[in-house]
C-alpha cells in the first residue's frame, strides 16, 4: 500500500509489490557493479600515463581538448611537457582511446539494459493496468444489469399479530381475536416493473426444532403441490396489493394443535416484462405455539439455504 498526495491509503496488489521490488533491487546492483567499473577505468587512465611520466622522468602531460561535432563528443590529445618526447604519450593515448571506445559501449549496454529493464517493468503495469480495468469495467456492467433487474421479496401484512387460538388462526387486533386470513405482499427490490408468475405457498407443523419439509421436485409432486400461476405486476421499488396464504383453509385447524411450530414457506418465480430474465426466490417464516406473542416471523432453518435463496433460471 502507498499514500497518494491527498494522504490516503491505496491498496496495491501483492503481485506488483514484488515485481516492482524486484526490478529495484535488481536495478540498484547493476548500477552497484557497472558505476565503480567506470571509475576504476578512468584511475587506471590517469595511472597509466603517470607510468609512462615516470619512465621518462618528468611530469604528467596535460591534455588539449576540442569539442567535436557529434553530440557531448570531446576530443583530448595529451600535451608533454616542454623538452619531452611525445612518441610514448602518444601511443599510450591511441591505446586508451580504444579502451575508451570499448568504455563507450559499454555505457551503451549499460544504458540499454536500465532502459530494456525500466521499458519491461513499464509493459507489465500496463498489462496489470489494462487487466484491472476490464475487470473493473466487467464489475460495472453486472452492476447496471443488475440493478436494471427486478427483484422480488415476500412480506407478511402484519405477520406480529398473527394467532392461532383453539385451533383458529387469524390475528389479534386490540386484545380481539379475529378468524381471518394471513396476507403477504411482494416487493420489488429493482428498479424495473416484476411479473409475479408462479407462487408456492405451504403450510406445515413440526415438532419444535425441526425443519420444515424440503421441496424438492419429488416432494412437490408427492404431496401434489401446485405452483399457482399469478401474473402479478410489481412497480420498481414498490409493493404489490395483499394475496392470500392459504392460512385459514379447513384442513389447517387441526392441524395447528398437533405440533409446536407452524411454518408458512415455498417459492415465487418472477421475471421482467420481456422475459428475458426469469428468477426464483424461496422463503420460510415461522410461528411457535407455544410462545404466540411473538407472532409469525422469518425462519431460520437448521439447512438454511434449502428455504432462503435467489437463483436465475434458464430456460
Amino acid at each position: 500500500m502507498w499514500r497518494n498526495h491527498c494522504g490516503v491509503l491505496i491498496a496495491m496488489p501483492k503481485i506488483d509489490w514484488i515485481v516492482a521490488m524486484a526490478a529495484t533491487v535488481l536495478l540498484l546492483g547493476f548500477l552497484a557493479w557497472s558505476l565503480p567499473k567506470l571509475a576504476e577505468y578512468h584511475n587506471n587512465n590517469d595511472q597509466q600515463y603517470q607510468t609512462v611520466a615516470n619512465q621518462k622522468g618528468s611530469e604528467p602531460p596535460s591534455y588539449n581538448c576540442n569539442i567535436l561535432s557529434a553530440p557531448l563528443s570531446i576530443n583530448c590529445s595529451p600535451v608533454p611537457p616542454d623538452g619531452t618526447d611525445n612518441t610514448d604519450y602518444t601511443a599510450q593515448y591511441d591505446l586508451n582511446a580504444q579502451q575508451d571506445m570499448a568504455l563507450a559501449a559499454f555505457g551503451v549496454i549499460i544504458a540499454t539494459v536500465i532502459g530494456s529493464g525500466i521499458s519491461g517493468v513499464t509493459i507489465f503495469f500496463v498489462f496489470r493496468t489494462l487487466l484491472e480495468t476490464r475487470t473493473t469495467n466487467e464489475i460495472t456492467r453486472k452492476f447496471y444489469e443488475l440493478e436494471s433487474r427486478p427483484f422480488l421479496s415476500i412480506e407478511l401484512v402484519d405477520g406480529e399479530q398473527f394467532r392461532i387460538i383453539n385451533g383458529q388462526l387469524g390475528k389479534d387486533r386490540d386484545g380481539e381475536f379475529q378468524e381471518q386470513e394471513l396476507l403477504c405482499r411482494l416487493v420489488n427490490g429493482g428498479r424495473t416493473v416484476a411479473i409475479a408468475k408462479k407462487f408456492l405457498r405451504r403450510w406445515e407443523v413440526k415438532r419444535a426444532g425441526n425443519d420444515p419439509s424440503e421441496l424438492s421436485n419429488s416432494f412437490i409432486a408427492d404431496n401434489e403441490l401446485v405452483a399457482k400461476e399469478i401474473n402479478v405486476p410489481v412497480g420498481p421499488n414498490a409493493p404489490s396489493a395483499p394475496i392470500i396464504t392459504g392460512s385459514t383453509r379447513g384442513e389447517m385447524s387441526s392441524k395447528v394443535t398437533t405440533g409446536d411450530w407452524l411454518y408458512f414457506y415455498g417459492f415465487l418465480e418472477f421475471s421482467d416484462p420481456g422475459e428475458q430474465f426469469r428468477g426464483r426466490i424461496g422463503f420460510c417464516f415461522v410461528y411457535d405455539i407455544r410462545d404466540p406473542t411473538r407472532g409469525i416471523y422469518v425462519a431460520l432453518p437448521t439447512e438454511n439455504a434449502k428455504y432462503w435463496y435467489y437463483e436465475e433460471l434458464q430456460d
